[in-house]
Order: C-alpha cells, then structure tokens, then sequence
C-alpha cells in the first residue's frame, strides 16, 4: 500500500476576497466591465410597540473593475524586464513585468475562472509590439491615460489564449494530515540554486503528519524572492495538494521524504501541481 505525495507548481490564476463570489462565466455575453455579487444584509430591531422584527435585504453590489484602475503605484511593481529605456534588449528575450501581490493580475477581472480547465484571464495585459504596429493616441486631454491605437489587431495575442500570459507560484501541501510544526528563520538572500541556500537563507520549515507518517517542507527565499507567505497555522487541516502558501516571485522549496519513499520522477519529466505524484511512500509493518 502506498501514499502518493503532492507536488508545487506554478499556478495559472490566484485571486482573493470578494471577486472570488464573481459567478459569470469568461466570454459569457452578459459579463459586463464592472462586475456585481449579491450581498445579503439580516437587520434585527425592537419595534415601538415591542416585540422584535427581523428584515432581510438582498442587493446587487458593484465592484472595482479594469475601467476604473487608472493607475499603478511604482512600489506595487518588483521588476521590469526589460528595464526603462533599455536599448539592447535581446529581441528573442521574454518582456515581463513582477508585481508584489501576487493577486494583483486577477483582482478586478470580472468574470468568474474556469475551474474545469484552472484559467482566468488577467485585467491587465502587457503588450509589446513594433513601431509600425501602433500610433500614439492624441486626443489624450479626454481620457484619464495615455494611450496607443493599433490599426491591425491581429498583432494582438488571441483573446481566449490570454490567461496563459500570466501565473503566480504556489507551494501546496505534499500530503494530507495536519500542520504539525512551523519554524520561521531568518537567513541570507543567495542564489536559490546555491546548496548552501537550504541551511543560510530566509526558510520557512513546515511539517505535517497524518498520524502514520510525517512530512517536511521547505519553502527558502532567494536572491528576488525575499518575502516567504504561509497561509496555515499550526493545527490547521490540509488535504494532499491544497495551497499552503508562496514566495513572492518564486524561488525554492526543499521536501525531505520519510525513509522508505520511492521517488517517482525523474529529471526531465513533466509534472502538473496538485496531481502528479512525485514519490510514494511504502506502507512498513513497523
């Protein structure tokens, strides 16, 4: 008898609070810029005459969406790349941009994810395009931003293609049980492929058991990833697979196996987070 083990991995969408009660479907015909959830509201109150009465409301409430942003705080960004004004720029290089919440890219999308396929378009995109795809805009006094026209739109990526142009890394529970023990360290921000990194650098050590067996994990800062999220307290249930937490911009996390595990990967394969198992642990008599 075996226990598969979790996996972490790189998360197509995050989002949270109230959009997370968003229930119209992407691309549905009646999703509408700025979004509504029905907030319900129980008023208790003594009556003149005695007695109490008790009245409930149900009412639509908006929320912010993309039209109402109409601008960034410079400390919400990490990282561009490639920096402002840049000349030498690899063109086969990735442009990209971090950001600190690592909600952010989904926060005011108004429209609900696709569970079944785990994606959800992002409000903001970031475009690159060439000189000659695009004109300044110049009626700029009646609008709130600067802006570009694009008189052919089939530079752009194609729109049910766009929630692949955004992720958040995650770390998920290896296995299910209980959050046993959380040990909080500060260290040093070197390289997250450095060895050395695992013992000196900012970690966060997690264990959980299921009363059989007992699992630890590391999630460990990196020279970029310098803020550790662990979402669980001690005591906290967990099932295999369920998010537990981040490093803000990615880094490194360490699982350190019970002695018996049969790993079950090797190096190249590719593994999905939250399914793939990469070990199993064999049931002993012992």
């Amino acid at each position: 008898m075996t226990a598969p083990l979790g996996t972490y991995s790189f998360l197509p969408w995050l989002r949270h609070g109230l959009a997370n009660q968003i229930a119209t479907a992407d691309f549905d015909p009646s999703v509408k810029v700025r979004p509504s959830v029905d907030v319900t509201l129980t008023v208790a109150g003594d009556k003149i005459g005695g007695g109490t009465e008790t009245l409930t409301v149900t009412k639509p409430v908006a929320l912010f969406g993309p039209g109402d942003i109409v601008g960034i705080d410079r400390r919400a960004i990490v990282r561009t790349e490639p920096r402002d004004w840049i000349t030498n720029f690899e063109p086969n290089y990735l442009a990209g941009i971090d950001f600190y919440d690592e909600d952010f890219l989904w926060r005011y999308t108004p429209a609900a994810p696709d569970l079944a396929k785990g994606r959800l378009r992002p409000w903001l995109t970031l475009l690159v395009l060439k000189e000659g795809e695009f004109t300044e805009g110049r009626n700029i006094g009646e609008r709130p931003l600067p802006y570009v026209d694009i008189g052919d739109l089939g530079v752009m990526p194609p729109a049910d293609e766009l929630w692949a142009w955004a992720h958040v890394h995650v770390n998920r529970s290896p296995i299910a049980g209980i959050i046993e023990a959380v040990d909080y360290r500060k260290g040093k921000f070197k390289a997250a492929y450095n060895h050395d990194a695992s013992v000196e650098n900012e970690r966060n050590t997690v264990m959980v058991s299921n009363g059989r067996i007992k699992v630890v994990f590391i999630q460990i800062a990196g020279v970029v990833a310098r803020r550790i999220v662990f979402w669980k307290h001690i005591g906290d249930s967990v099932k295999k697979g369920d998010l537990v937490g981040l490093i803000r911009f990615g880094s490194r996390v360490d699982i350190l196996f019970p002695a018996g595990t049969e790993v079950t990967v090797a190096v190249g394969d590719r593994v999905r987070g939250g399914s793939s198992p990469i070990g199993r642990i064999v049931k002993t008599n012992g």
